[in-house]
C-alpha cells in the first residue's frame, strides 16, 4: 500500500514539472510582440525521402521524385540527357501552315502565269498566220506602200471601193501585238504585277485599240468640220497601214520576248521600241507631205492638232499604264 502511494506520488511530481516545461515563466518569447517572436524552422524530413546509401538496381543511387524528372529514365548509365527547348504546338502547327501556303501560292501563281502566256502566245500567232494566208496579196502591198505613195494610193482606193473588213482585220492583228508586247516590256520593268496576265492583256489591248479609235474619229471630226477632209482621211488610212505592217514585225518580236530568257529580254525590248520608233517617225513624215500646204499658212493649227492628237494620248496613254 506504501508502494502504490509513493509511486502516484512521483507520477503526480513528474507531470506537474513537464507543464511547467511547456509554460516556462523564464520563457521572454511570449511576452514579446507578435511581430518579434521568434517562429522555430519546420525542418522537412527529407532523409525518409532521398537516401543516399539506397541503390537501384543499376548500382546508382536513387533520385528523390522532385528530381526523378529531370533524369534521364534510361537504364544505360553512359546515356546523356540533352536539354531540348520546348516547342509551341501552336507555333510549329503556324509555321507549317505558312510554309504550305507559299508552296501553294508560288505554284498556282506559276502555273496561272504559264497557262496565260501560253494562251494569248497561241492566240497572236493565230491570229497573225491566218491573217497572211487569207491577205498575204494585202500584206505585200501594204509594206511597199510605205516607200511608195503610188502603191498608198492604189490602196486608199481598194478601200474607198469597199474592201474595208480586210484592212479591219489586219488591223485587229496590230492591237493584238501591240497590247501583249506592252503587257510583257511593263512587267519586265516592274510597272505591272506577275499575277492577271490575261486582264492585262485585255485591259491594255482595249486601251490601245480605244486611243488608234478616237484618233482616227478625231481626224474625221476635224475633215469635216474644216475644208481638210481629202487629207484627213488620207493620213488616217496612212496610220491605218503602217500599222497594219508594224503588226507583222511586233507579233515576231513578242513571241520571242515571251519566252527568251530574262538577261536577252531587255536587248530585244529596245529592237522592237526601235522598230516602232522608226516606223513613226516614217509615217510623220508622209503625214507633213500630206500636210504640205497647210503647215505654213495654218501652223497655230497644225502645232495644235500635233500636241492635241499625237503626243497628248501617247503620254496619257504611258501615265495609265504606269498606274495600273
Amino acid at each position: 500500500m506504501r508502494f502504490w502511494l509513493v509511486f502516484f506520488v512521483v507520477s503526480g511530481w513528474v507531470f506537474t514539472l513537464s507543464a511547467q516545461n511547456a509554460n516556462n515563466p523564464f520563457e521572454l518569447s511570449p511576452r514579446l510582440a507578435p511581430a518579434a517572436q521568434i517562429e522555430e524552422p519546420v525542418e522537412e524530413s527529407t532523409a525518409s525521402e532521398t537516401n543516399p546509401f539506397d541503390l537501384d538496381r543499376a548500382g546508382r543511387p536513387t533520385a528523390s521524385p522532385s528530381e526523378s524528372s529531370a533524369v534521364d529514365t534510361s537504364a544505360n548509365p553512359f546515356d546523356l540527357v540533352v536539354p531540348t527547348a520546348p516547342v509551341d504546338g501552336n507555333e510549329a502547327a503556324s509555321g507549317s501552315e505558312e510554309e504550305s501556303s507559299d508552296v501553294s501560292v508560288t505554284t498556282t501563281e506559276g502555273t496561272t502565269t504559264d497557262g496565260s502566256l501560253l494562251l494569248i502566245t497561241l492566240l497572236l500567232l493565230g491570229a497573225a498566220t491566218l491573217s497572211i494566208i487569207f491577205f498575204r496579196g494585202m500584206y505585200i502591198k501594204a509594206y511597199r506602200a510605205l516607200f511608195n505613195d503610188n502603191l498608198l494610193s492604189q490602196l486608199y482606193r481598194e478601200r474607198e471601193a469597199g474592201a474595208l473588213g480586210v484592212f479591219l482585220i489586219t488591223y485587229a492583228v496590230f492591237f493584238l501585238a501591240a497590247g501583249f508586247f506592252t503587257v510583257l516590256a511593263l512587267r519586265h520593268w516592274g510597272y505591272l504585277g506577275k499575277q492577271g496576265l490575261w486582264s492585262q492583256f485585255m485591259y491594255i489591248t482595249a486601251g490601245i485599240a480605244g486611243l488608234m479609235v478616237f484618233k482616227h474619229l478625231f481626224l474625221a471630226i476635224i475633215g469635216y468640220v474644216f475644208p481638210v477632209q481629202k487629207e484627213t482621211s488620207r493620213y488616217s488610212f496612212t496610220i491605218m497601214i503602217f500599222a497594219i505592217v508594224l503588226g507583222l514585225f511586233l507579233t515576231v518580236g513578242t513571241v520571242i520576248l515571251a519566252y527568251t530568257p530574262v538577261e536577252y529580254q531587255t536587248p530585244v525590248i529596245y529592237i522592237c521600241l526601235g522598230t516602232m520608233l522608226a516606223v513613226y517617225l516614217l509615217r510623220s513624215f508622209r503625214g507633213l507631205f500630206i500636210a504640205n500646204r497647210f503647215i505654213f499658212n495654218y501652223q497655230f493649227h497644225f502645232l495644235s492638232y500635233i500636241c492635241a492628237v499625237e503626243i497628248g494620248p501617247a503620254l496619257c496613254l504611258f501615265k495609265y499604264l504606269t498606274d495600273f
